[in-house]
């Protein structure tokens, strides 16, 4: 399911494209067509404030 680097639980990628997630258990996010992009990219993107810090669902839905 993932592993620890350091203090941080890194989940693994195939846990994004898992049917059998729980999403009430997670915050999600929305977010527009180019920070998905950004993101996939693994580039740093900006989310909104009121996002807890921890693990997020981010999804974008056109």
């Amino acid at each position: 399911m993932g592993m620890y680097k350091g203090k941080n639980f890194i989940l693994h990628s195939s846990f994004a494209f898992s049917t059998q997630i729980n999403r009430q258990a997670f915050f999600d996010e929305d977010v527009f067509y180019q920070q998905a992009i950004s993101f996939l990219r693994k580039e740093a993107i900006t989310l909104s404030p009121e996002t807890p810090k921890g693990i997020v669902l981010i999804s974008y839905n056109d």
